[in-house]
């Protein structure tokens, strides 16, 4: 799948287990002597949605597939061989009614830690976060395991391949409260459902239909700045690409009528690419008309979920 023409392949997604068995938590029992032989720069980090390690990040998207759960504003108390802690805002979709229906909650104060590094080509990487938070002053605690996942597997300096319309899964929903001065925005989201990383970057090439999958009135618009350079967005299994798409629902252009719809309402939106019989369609959610001819300011794709 290309988008600005293409959805190219880009980056290198690093990583290879150091033992037999990609993906085996490591025990994290080194003698005092072997710790204080790893120099600083060898020290553990954490595996970010982009494919590429970080050490003691202050914000970091935790569950890739979803960003559905997140640190914000971490204080770092300590980062070692044997693990990491700190104080963070955590953010936590409670998918209450339902995941799609319902933002981030944050909690201040929540504490976090990092354990069972793991020896890989890119360097030790943890394979286990634990939050602890309270909701209500109860207790209760998140964790996530980077342990199998198929990237502590792949071997350094392999050449990513784009992502095509099978691999990928998405929607283009609504962002709650973004509506304002006769504008929403919606918010595109293109899933890695495959085992295979791949890559995307550049602008979304898009196309609107109709209920009985007509062809609608079409127009998208780079947003933001003329010349502004694409991001390389690298996709393991389950991890998303975001851009945002702003127009009006209910304010007509020229020729448009002035009573009643601007157009036909979008009930669902391909994502197309060059090359013939590969193009992915996602379902609009809630399906909306698109005015001005279809107008939409669209952003180049990038790793972080649009809020507004």
């Amino acid at each position: 799948m290309r988008v600005s023409s293409k959805l190219v392949a880009g980056l290198v997604l690093a990583v290879a287990a150091a033992s037999s068995s990609a993906g085996v938590v490591a025990t994290a029992t080194a003698s005092t002597s072997a710790v204080a032989a790893v120099a600083r720069g060898a020290e553990p980090r954490i595996l970010a949605c982009t494919g590429v390690p970080e050490r003691e990040p202050a914000s970091f998207v935790i569950s890739c597939a979803d960003a559905n759960s997140e640190l914000t504003a971490t204080r770092w108390t300590s980062w070692s061989m044997r693990g990491a802690t700190g104080v963070t805002r955590f953010g936590l979709n409670l998918c209450n009614p339902y995941c799609a229906a319902s933002r981030i909650r944050f909690f201040p104060g929540s504490s976090v830690q990092l354990s069972h590094p793991v020896g890989t080509q890119l360097g030790e990487l943890y394979s286990l976060l634990v939050v602890r938070y309270r909701i209500g002053g109860v207790p209760k605690t998140f964790s996530f395991s980077w342990a199998g996942d198929p990237s502590f597997g792949r071997p350094r300096h392999v050449r990513l391949a784009a992502c095509l319309a099978p691999q990928l899964g998405g929607s283009l929903s609504v962002i709650p409260s973004s509506r304002g001065a006769g504008n929403v925005t919606y918010a595109l989201e293109l899933v890695n459902r495959s085992e295979t990383t791949c890559s995307l970057s550049g602008l979304a090439r898009l196309q609107l239909f109709g209920r009985d999958h007509e062809r609608l009135p079409t127009h998208v618009l780079l947003a933001g700045l003329a010349g502004q350079r694409a991001v390389t967005v690298v996709l393991r299994h389950g991890a998303p690409a975001w851009a945002s798409a702003r127009f009006s629902p209910d304010v007509p252009g020229i020729g448009e009528p002035v009573t009643g719809r601007c157009e036909a309402t979008a009930y669902s939106v391909r994502v197309a690419e060059t090359s013939p019989g590969s193009a992915l369609v996602v379902p609009v959610r809630p399906p909306t008309p698109v005015c001005e001819h279809g107008t939409m300011s669209v952003s180049m794709l990038t790793s972080r979920r649009p809020t507004s």
